[in-house]
């Protein structure tokens, strides 16, 4: 088979004509320039938003939030009142320590202002401020001791008749038919001495003795205690044993005075002990720790030391 040659070139070159040859661009980008938003525009549109805000919230019946302006004023707000307040000088950088320290959970009052700044701090009159200084508290009354019973016996007292008072004071306490001025006799003296009935004028009560300083002044030098109205702080009174003794003082002494066993203890008080029901045996050594425990306290003495 023969092929035309010159028939396949013409057809080649008629579609290089029908058919143009395209050349690629080189890609480039297109910025566009970002718009400018005027205040007006903002102002605008937060005020569309808190429009919108508005309206959602008073649907859902939540607390409304404030605006962007109301915050602002209030901002301006504080700062014309912060300029308004602040003294100047000294009080200024107390009052700002004061500020500063009272937000802060610190003192409040002016004297921690003091403290801060090292300063003094008075208040302007008509302030209602006091330095805590000169307050004085004229209400105030002090404290009362508390008075203890009229019925305890002390190292110093019986109730209200205390040793080393004036002897008229029994007169004061006590009615003249309660009262009966007895003569005692020792073996080189005699001596005075005051007995006070109980209210059946016949009971033993009190036996009171006295010291003569001069003619006229006479003093209470012991009082012994006869009736069970009266008992010491331990409860201890004349119808108690011996055993209760022990139980409420723990260590206790003994001596003889004037035929009576007396039986003290460390503070100064001295139990006369009924000798009446102790066996003959007792009195050969007559040792504290045999004394029988059911012996009974027939008397409380106190005593001027002399």
């Amino acid at each position: 088979m023969i092929v035309n040659t010159v028939s396949l070139k013409a057809f080649a070159q008629q579609n290089k004509a029908v058919q143009p040859v395209v050349k690629a661009k080189p890609a480039t980008t297109t910025v566009k320039p970002v718009a400018k938003t005027s205040k007006a525009t903002v102002s605008k549109s937060s005020g569309l938003l808190d429009s919108i805000t508005a309206s959602k919230y008073s649907k859902t019946g939540l607390p409304q939030k404030k605006s962007s302006d109301s915050l602002s004023k209030t901002d301006s707000d504080l700062k014309k009142s912060s300029k308004a307040t602040t003294p100047t000088g000294a009080k200024a950088a107390a009052s700002d320590s004061l500020v500063a320290r009272t937000e802060g959970g610190g003192p409040t009052t002016v004297k921690s202002a003091q403290s801060v700044t090292g300063k003094s701090v008075s208040a302007k009159k008509g302030t209602g401020k006091i330095d805590p200084k000169f307050v004085t508290k004229k209400d105030e009354k002090p404290k009362a001791t508390p008075k203890l019973p009229t019925n305890i016996i002390t190292k110093n007292a019986v109730g209200v008749l205390k040793l080393g008072t004036d002897i008229d004071t029994i007169k004061k306490l006590y009615p003249k038919e309660r009262v009966y001025r007895v003569y005692i006799y020792d073996q080189n003296t005699k001596y005075l001495q005051y007995q006070v009935m109980a209210s059946d004028k016949v009971t033993p009560f009190l036996n009171i003795t006295q010291d003569c300083v001069t003619d006229s002044v006479c003093l209470i030098k012991q009082i012994m205690v006869k009736h069970p109205y009266f008992k010491t702080d331990r409860d201890i009174k004349v119808g108690n044993t011996l055993d209760d003794l022990f139980l409420a003082y723990g260590y206790l002494g003994s001596r003889w005075e004037e035929e009576n066993l007396i039986v003290s203890n460390e503070e100064g008080l001295d139990f006369i002990m009924d000798t009446s029901q102790i066996p003959k045996r007792w009195y050969k050594k007559m040792n504290l720790d045999r004394l029988p425990l059911p012996t009974k306290i027939i008397g409380i003495q106190i005593s001027i030391v002399e």
